[in-house]
């Protein structure tokens, strides 16, 4: 209504105390709908009322709180992209780690095999080679 009425003051204030610059009357018109109406009106021939309104300055400081809503929230929504590529890239970090991780574990368990495998081996050459010198001992 102070939009309406031409109360830039009352809208600053207003807009100040945190008012929705999207907020709609019950016609469904914004206050700086009404405002800009009321600002295209030509003067009336009441100058007392006519020096005590300013639907211009209505409409520049609804305008200016609108743009600054807006710029509000476009940073709002930049910063939430960039937590959001930020959270992204620290999940494909943590999957890199986790797939380095298991890579090292198959490595360590590859290894452990072959050590195993070795130590069999080396075990079946020691029992071949007990079973040939006990071969010769027998055949001396």
């Amino acid at each position: 209504a102070a939009a309406a009425y031409g109360h830039p003051a009352v809208v600053l204030y207003l807009l100040q105390a945190g008012a929705d610059t999207k907020a709609r009357h019950a016609d469904g018109r914004s206050a700086l709908q009404m405002a800009k109406k009321e600002a295209a009106k030509p003067a009336t021939a009441d100058a007392a009322s006519a020096s005590t309104k300013d639907h211009a300055g209505c409409v520049r400081a609804l305008t200016a709180a609108m743009r600054e809503a807006e710029a509000t929230e476009k940073a709002a929504e930049k910063a939430l992209e960039a937590k959001g590529r930020r959270e992204q890239r620290e999940r494909k970090e943590a999957e890199a780690a986790r797939e380095r991780e298991q890579a090292a574990r198959r490595r360590e368990a590859e290894r452990a095999a072959d050590e195993a495998r070795r130590a069999a081996d080396a075990a079946a050459l020691e029992e071949q080679r007990r079973r040939c010198e006990r071969g010769r001992r027998r055949g001396l």
